[in-house]
Parts: structure tokens; C-alpha cells; sequence
């Protein structure tokens, strides 16, 4: 009997994945690391077993989001590294894209925790520890 992940994706299931990506990183950018499923499903427009059906877990979930977000934001970097004349410029230019990422997802879940008790929510516990030393 042949796995579910060793056919190809229908197209409607294959586009009920892209949405549910996309509806993540936004949702997660919003609300953190601690937004329920249920909103990322909602946003997509999709309902929770269909989520479910195709990422079974939230750690699944926030995995195919990063692989997701990597593929899109760092491959076109990686790729004019590999064929960049001066390997050096390269490597800076791919550090440039990664810590640019990494500030934009660090900016957003700031962001989120700010926010997070104005929308009635406690914001994540350890969420202000960073900034506890008045370094950063």
C-alpha cells in the first residue's frame, strides 16, 4: 500500500497546503509561537481536519512554515551566491539575507507579545526575559 506522502498532491489539495502555509507565517507573525490552529485554519479557510489531514501535528506545522519561508526568502540568495565572482561578497550577501530573516521573525513575535495584552491575551510566559537586561 502506497503512503499518503508518496503520491503527488491533488490540486486542491495542493493549494489547501499553500494556504494553510501562508495563513501560518501570518498568523504566527501576528500571534507567536502560541497561535491556536484553529485561527491559522481559519485564516487559510480551510477547516481543522483538513489542516490536520495534511500536517498532523503543530510542530509539522511551524516545520513545512520555516521550510516554507527559507525556500522563498533565502533560495534566491543562495542561488546569486553560488554564481557570484567574488565567493567573499557571497557569503556576506547570504548572511545579509539569513540575519535579515531572522530580524523580520524576531520583529514579528516581539511585536506579538507586545500586542498580546491588548487583545486580552496573557502575552507568553519568558517572552520579556530578553529584554530583561535593558541590553537589547
Amino acid at each position: 500500500m502506497t503512503a499518503v506522502t508518496d503520491r503527488p498532491l491533488r490540486a486542491d489539495a495542493a493549494r489547501n497546503a499553500e494556504r494553510i502555509l501562508k495563513a501560518a507565517r501570518e498568523v504566527y507573525g501576528e500571534l507567536g509561537p502560541d497561535a491556536p490552529i484553529e485561527a491559522i485554519a481559519r485564516r487559510a479557510g480551510v477547516g481543522e481536519r483538513t489542516l490536520y489531514r495534511r500536517f498532523p501535528t503543530k510542530a509539522e506545522l511551524v516545520r513545512a512554515a520555516l521550510d516554507q519561508c527559507i525556500a522563498e526568502d533565502l533560495t534566491p540568495t543562495i542561488e546569486a551566491v553560488r554564481s557570484a565572482t567574488d565567493p567573499l561578497a557571497g557569503l556576506a550577501d547570504l548572511f545579509e539575507a539569513a540575519l535579515m530573516a531572522a530580524a523580520v521573525a524576531f520583529v514579528a513575535g516581539a511585536l506579538a507579545c507586545l500586542v498580546a495584552p491588548r487583545r486580552g491575551r496573557a502575552p507568553t510566559p519568558g517572552a520579556f526575559d530578553l529584554f530583561a537586561d535593558g541590553s537589547a
